[in-house]
C-alpha cells in the first residue's frame, strides 16, 4: 500500500468514526482483549475522542476510559522502576547540595561513561 492509500484509509476511517451506522472493523470486541496496538490503531483511525476510539474497537466507553487508565499507570510505573534501575543522584546525603565528595563522584562517572 503507498502513501497515497494510507492517508486515504485513514482520512476515509475518520470521516466513518463519526457515522452511527458504521461499524468497526477490528478484530475485538471483548474488553479484555484489547492490546496497547489496538488502542493505537484506534487513534489513528477514529480520531482523538474516546467515543469514536471505543466504537472503533467495538467496546463501551466506560471500558475504554478503563483500559486507557490501566496503560497509563503502566507506563508511569514502568517509567518510575526505568528511573530507579538508572539513579545517578550525585547527592548520596539527600541534603539538597553537592558537597566536594560526592561532586567527585559526580564527576568521575562522567569521565567513565566517556
Amino acid at each position: 500500500m503507498d502513501a497515497w492509500d494510507r492517508q486515504w484509509k485513514i482520512r476515509h476511517e475518520q470521516e466513518f468514526a463519526q457515522d452511527p451506522a458504521w461499524d468497526s472493523d477490528a478484530d475485538t470486541n471483548d474488553p479484555e482483549d484489547v492490546t496497547s496496538q489496538d488502542m493505537a490503531d484506534a487513534h489513528r483511525y477514529a480520531g482523538d475522542s474516546d467515543e469514536s476510539q471505543a466504537k472503533y474497537l467495538g467496546i463501551s466507553v466506560e471500558d475504554w476510559r478503563r483500559i486507557r487508565g490501566e496503560m497509563d499507570d503502566w507506563y508511569e510505573e514502568r517509567h518510575m522502576l526505568d528511573q530507579m534501575e538508572f539513579d545517578d543522584d550525585p547527592d548520596l546525603n539527600d541534603d539538597g547540595e553537592l558537597d566536594t565528595g560526592e561532586l567527585r563522584t559526580m564527576i568521575d562517572k562522567i569521565g567513565e561513561d566517556l
